[in-house]
């Protein structure tokens, strides 16, 4: 593995550790089925694709969560989703 391979490696691992956690500390406000879903892209390197997943949960299920949850999707999402693919209204379901 090259350094910039090793490099993007580490970088990759940090983003699903850093999603892997959200989910874990949001998982209060989660249905064991969602926490399986969001769980099940991770395993398959989806991580992005969990983080946006969340953010959709939240929204189409009214969920109420700590504005720390909202703060950290919108920023881990930055540059990672497209903005057009995040509800418009997720900042207003924190608390």
């Amino acid at each position: 593995m090259s350094i910039t391979d090793e490099t993007l490696y580490k970088a990759m691992v940090q983003f699903r550790d850093a999603v892997f956690d959200l989910i874990d500390r949001v998982s209060f406000s989660l249905s064991v089925q969602e926490k399986k879903e969001l769980l099940h892209l991770i395993e398959h390197n989806e991580s992005g694709v969990a983080l946006e997943t969340l953010a959709w949960m939240i929204v189409e299920e009214q969920k109420r969560v700590p504005k720390d949850i909202i703060e950290d999707i919108l920023r881990l999402g930055h540059g990672i989703i497209d903005h057009d693919h995040m509800p418009n209204n997720l900042k207003s379901f924190a608390v």
